[in-house]
């Protein structure tokens, strides 16, 4: 039978039972929109009751960044390491040949025979042999070519000591040696967060890209160019990491 049960006056309405009225009258008004409100409460409710996803790789993605800024940092204060340098070497002067580069003159024959004749009447193997007291007795054409060369050597040396001298400085005005410490620092950094981030388990494909990336990052692809193995590995990584077909 349809419900035909009237609320006397007073009685609360089905609806209203349980609210706590402060006034002891409530209005129409205020509980339509107490209901209304209901779905956007419950909502935002679920929302915090569920946490979000979290990518089981996010600690490699979040390092990944901080790898990427550093090697940022690096390539511009190289580039103004090398315009430092470039103006230190112009104001250094015309570089002379460095000492490891100096060909030593090659003695004429003449003199190579008149050497090589001394010697083969030397008893190597006397025990109070000196090779220098020999080379002292040596004839007097050979020793002087001997004095020449040596001479010449310690030219080419001090000629070099004195432009390293006055390019070291002028790096020095430059503010380049203060650069170098920096970048120096920032070579070690880089290179010990990589190392971190190969500590790190990788738990999926783009985690796994993550670390050819960083290898790339710190040079150590270039170390493994003829390794074929290691270079298909981390091309097939980077593929499936773009979404490409295993």
């Amino acid at each position: 039978m349809p419900n035909t049960h009237v609320p006397a006056a007073g009685e609360a309405m089905p609806a209203a039972e349980g609210m706590h009225i402060i006034t002891g009258r409530f209005s129409r008004r205020l509980i339509l929109a107490g209901l209304a409100s209901l779905p956007a409460i419950a909502g935002a409710t679920a929302a915090l009751a569920v946490p979000a996803t979290i990518n089981p790789d996010a600690e490699l993605f979040v390092l990944e960044l901080k790898l990427n800024a550093l090697k940022d940092r690096i390539d511009t204060l190289a580039e103004t390491q090398g315009q430092l340098s470039e103006q230190a070497e112009e104001a250094a002067g015309l570089k002379p040949v460095h000492p490891s580069k100096w060909e030593k003159p090659s003695m004429p024959d003449d003199l190579k025979e008149m050497q090589s004749t001394y010697f083969r009447s030397v008893n190597f193997g006397a025990i109070d042999f000196d090779i220098e007291k020999e080379v002292a007795r040596c004839p007097e054409l050979v020793r002087a070519w001997n004095r020449a060369y040596a001479e010449e050597q310690a030219s080419v040396k001090a000629t070099w000591d004195e432009y390293r001298a006055r390019l070291d400085e002028h790096h020095r005005l430059l503010g380049y040696d203060a650069q170098e410490a920096e970048f120096d620092d920032l070579v070690s950094e880089h290179w010990n967060l990589g190392q971190c981030i190969f500590e790190v388990p990788a738990r999926t494909v783009a985690g796994m890209a993550v670390k050819v990336r960083t290898a790339e990052s710190l040079g150590l692809m270039e170390c493994a160019e003829n390794d074929e193995a290691l270079k298909s590995i981390a091309a097939d990584i980077a593929r499936l990491a773009q979404g490409g077909a295993a």
